[in-house]
This record gives structure tokens, sequence and C-alpha cells, in this order.
């Protein structure tokens, strides 16, 4: 269902392209480091988004040797388009559990990404360092 636009989008473009544009212009190390691959796999990976026009690279005027990816506008509205269809999507999968059960799973969902952004952000610091 996810995957129904054109282009269908696999699960690493869509969590690439959510994060650009939820998160606003980020460097294409930044991106690497949060996702913990090598910088060259994420030029890749935003060179795939890039050619389909969902995000657009420019150089950083804060320091010329860097780039900078953000999303375009057809990128921005596609990822509003897959938030939707997400939500319909877990909605349904969700509909009979209890106020309670919802929010206890969420507890525990929000303490994970927490718990796994922490140890992403030492880890990247560990490699730079």
């Amino acid at each position: 269902m996810l995957a129904d636009a054109d282009p269908a989008l696999s699960a690493t473009d869509a969590w690439l392209l959510g994060r650009i544009a939820d998160t606003g212009p980020l460097r294409l190390s930044t991106l690497a480091d949060w996702q913990e691959v090598d910088r060259s796999t994420m030029s890749t990976e935003v060179r795939r988004l890039e050619s389909w026009g969902l995000v657009s690279r420019a150089t950083d005027p804060q320091d010329g040797r860097a780039v900078l990816v953000r999303a375009t506008r057809a990128g921005a509205a596609r990822h509003r388009r897959t938030k939707r269809t997400a939500r319909t999507v877990y909605e349904a999968l969700l509909a009979d559990w209890s106020e309670e059960d919802l929010r206890a799973a969420a507890h525990v969902a929000a303490r994970l990404i927490e718990t796994l952004e922490h140890r992403t952000g030492r880890a990247a610091a560990g490699r730079r360092g």
C-alpha cells in the first residue's frame, strides 16, 4: 500500500525522505551519520531520490565543501501522502486495541526511539573521535 505511488519508494527511501522533509535541509554527512552508513552509500541513496525529483542538493552556504539536502515540493508532498497512508494502515491494524493498550504502546515506542537515537548519537560521535 505504501509503494502504490510512482515511483515506488522502498522503506529506506521513505524513511530517508521523511527525515529530510521533517527536519529541513541537512548535510549529507549528517544523514550518513544518522543512518549509520558510509557517506558514499548515503550519496547513492540521495542521488536516487534526487533523480525522482523528491530532494535537491546545494552547497552549504556556511561551508562550501559541504552539501545540503532538502526535500523539494514534490518530495514534501510525497512524504505527507506516505504519512497519511501509514496512519490509515496503523489505524486499521490497531482499531481493536484499547486506549490503555495504545497509550502503553506509545510510551514504549517513544522510549525505544529515544534509546535508539541516543545510541546512534554516541556511535556517530565515536566514529568522528
